[in-house]
């Protein structure tokens, strides 16, 4: 699932997953612990946001929803890390995080 602070169109991109937006979903007023909330109870696996924060927001012993965090959501950029972010997306395991950092600090961190 993309979260609201994705663009749509890096789904262009993740080619052989299927990709639904927050905003397809109609959940883009949520906002953090209650966005992964419905997320799961509906079923997904895995998040990609751009939002840090989401982390403090989720109970790590009792979630299922995998994170994915970039480090920005700007298009050209997401656009031109796309193997990078779809490898991190891939790698989800449930429960996990895991921060891609994209550009000049480009580097990537699992927890």
């Amino acid at each position: 699932m993309l979260d609201h602070n994705i663009p749509r169109q890096v789904s262009s991109f993740l080619g052989g997953l299927e990709v639904v937006t927050a905003r397809s979903q109609r959940w883009d007023a949520l906002r953090n612990g209650d966005l992964i909330k419905v997320a799961e109870l509906a079923g997904f696996d895995v998040m990609l946001t751009a939002d840090h924060g989401i982390l403090y927001q989720r109970d790590k012993a009792t979630r299922m929803l995998s994170l994915v965090v970039v480090s920005t959501n700007d298009r050209p950029l997401l656009m031109s890390h796309g193997e990078a972010i779809r490898a991190a997306l891939c790698r989800a395991q449930p429960g996990s995080f895991e921060a891609v950092f994209l550009g000049a600090g480009r580097g990537v961190r699992k927890q």
